[in-house]
């Protein structure tokens, strides 16, 4: 390339950049009410932003001198003993952040494949570090008040607000939600990027230019938030959020991950604000949709998987194993579980999709669902007696789908979180004397009854204890179900092979979409009928199909 055409190439590059962020300076005078389109603009903005991106010559990512405290010995063991799971997750989430870097450094040159390692690498930096931001936004809560963090009650479903997100279309909301957090992250971070130019030409060295500007830019940040109307109460969280962002933006390199990161968290603030307007609005009644017949639909789910799962494993193992073929699918099956564990895990020079773990995860969901069903009637067989279902999970039923798949993705995600992550692997660890056996047998046992359990406690009653007064929305989201026998061995059931999934996998993620899975396909079925359910189950099977032929395969079957 010649020295005209680099010139050209360079000025195509600051062009977009000055095109973009002209963009979101203009989409920005809608805090002005000027009636400018603010989702188009700032789609405008990040397009040419991205462009630039791919356009631009690969530059040095600069490695901050920012980095999060390490722990005193004493307090490092205090933390890794009581808080095992948070004090991972943050070392996990920090150092994808600073592995950014690298993609960081090679994206450019009109290279789609570095743009899109860049773009894949940033995303899933961002996705590990919404939890951090979260716990930001948790700490910001507390040291303000944290009696208030249970005792202000949901209010938004009776006000003019929460009506006007029950009439809005969720693409709408979406759409506005998303231009909203990115103009907000953009604002943030040039203020940062001015505030730490300017302590840098003060002479300011090491770290301390960024945390000067963090904070500077954190006040400014707190006085504009709360000179809005917000009571610091609200406004706290808020800054606990943008600090963790500057942080992911400085170990990172780029604006992606802490823009991405802020989508993420307002679009589930959106979510949760919808949720809690369509816990209270009239949606219909649960004996109007077909909902699935009972112990036949469980039998016509179990025959469909049973015969695509033996039609799956002969195409792909009969040539070889012969007969053998079901036997050869199901250890294939259990044994790629170990081996897509161990490639997710293990570094690459290449980022990873999340979408290589979703037919894996999907299809042990089919047994997840079919393991407590069929658990479920067994016992009722024995002890015939109705679960009782609570109102507000009926209401759950009948909100959009695209609501149904949010709050089941986040209940999936806590509940392993807590029970699998959290409560077995500190079980397992603690019964370190006894053998491998018996410590996973021993722990998967107990801390799934414990999670069955957990499904019909009053927590209404242990906030009466304490004193706590809350809302009537909150103690109806509190109800739990009907206490059976049938109800309650079925989810030790489901809480066992969920265990079993995460120790042989050896990554959270497996069970967290096998978990979320289970609890779709009950809502398709109940929603929609059985035939839907069916389609579901068969649809399912047909993306293993199309694993094994897509290039996501990263272990051969019979690993």
């Amino acid at each position: 390339m010649g020295p005209i055409n680099v010139a050209r190439y360079e000025l195509s590059y600051l062009a977009l950049k000055v095109c973009g962020y002209a963009s979101f300076g203009a989409a920005g005078l809608r805090v002005l009410d000027v009636p400018v389109p603010l989702s188009l603009l700032t789609a405008v903005g990040v397009l040419c932003l991205a462009v630039s991106k791919f356009l631009g010559a690969p530059r040095e990512a600069q490695d901050s001198a920012l980095r999060l405290p390490e722990a005193s010995g004493g307090l490092k063991r205090l933390l890794d003993r009581w808080l095992p799971t948070i004090t991972a997750l943050i070392r996990q989430a920090d150092a994808g952040l600073a592995a950014h870097g690298r993609f960081e450094a090679e994206v450019g040159g009109g290279s789609l494949r570095a743009f899109y390692h860049w773009l894949l690498s940033g995303l899933g930096a961002a996705m590990r570090w919404v939890p951090i931001a979260l716990l930001a936004m948790l700490a910001g809560a507390v040291v303000v008040s944290p009696v208030k963090l249970v005792s202000g009650g949901l209010g938004l479903a009776g006000t003019e607000t929460g009506q006007w997100l029950l009439r809005q279309s969720w693409p709408e909301l979406v759409a506005r939600v998303t231009a909203i957090e990115v103009l907000g992250q953009v604002y943030v971070l040039a203020g940062f990027v001015g505030f730490k130019a300017l302590f840098r030409r003060l002479g300011f060295k090491g770290q301390d230019p960024e945390l000067a500007a963090a904070a500077v830019a954190g006040a400014c940040y707190l006085s504009c938030v709360m000179l809005s109307g917000m009571a610091l109460m609200q406004a706290a969280p808020l800054l606990g959020i943008q600090l963790a962002l500057v942080y992911a933006y400085c170990r990172a390199g780029t604006i992606l991950v802490p823009a991405a990161a802020n989508v993420v968290m307002g679009l589930a603030s959106l979510y949760s604000a919808r949720m809690v307007v369509l816990l209270t609005a009239d949606l219909g009644s649960l004996d109007a949709l077909p909902g699935i017949p009972g112990f036949r639909g469980v039998l016509a789910v179990l025959a469909l998987s049973a015969g695509l799962w033996t039609a799956l494993a002969a195409w792909r193992f009969y040539p070889e194993a012969g007969w053998g073929f079901v036997r050869a699918g199901a250890c294939g099956q259990w044994q790629g579980l170990r081996s897509l564990g161990h490639w997710w895990s293990e570094l690459s020079e290449h980022p990873k999709p999340l979408l290589a773990l979703a037919p894996a995860g999907m299809l042990w969901g089919i047994g997840v669902y079919l393991s407590s069903y069929l658990t479920y009637y067994g016992i009722y067989g024995l002890f015939p007696q109705d679960e009782t279902v609570p109102p507000m999970l009926k209401q759950v039923l009948l909100m959009p789908l695209d609501m149904l798949v949010y709050i089941f993705l986040i209940g999936a995600g806590l509940e392993e979180l807590i029970f699998r992550k959290g409560l077995f692997k500190a079980l397992f660890d603690a019964a370190e004397s006894s053998g491998r056996c018996r410590r996973l047998w021993l722990a998967a046992i107990v801390s799934s009854v414990i999670f069955s359990g957990f499904h019909f406690i009053d927590f209404s009653v242990v906030l009466d204890f304490f004193g706590m007064d809350v809302s009537r929305l909150i103690r109806s989201l509190m109800m739990v179900y009907g206490f059976t026998w049938a109800g309650f061995a079925a989810r030790v059931a489901a809480g066992v092979l969920l265990v079993l999934l995460y120790d042989r996998a050896g990554i959270l993620l497996i069970p967290i979409i096998a978990h979320f899975t289970s609890n779709l396909l009950e809502a398709v079925g109940l929603r929609w009928g059985l035939p839907w359910f069916l389609a579901a189950v068969a649809g399912i099977f047909a993306l293993q199909v199309a694993d094994f032929i897509n290039a996501w395969r990263r272990v051969p079957p019979s690993a």
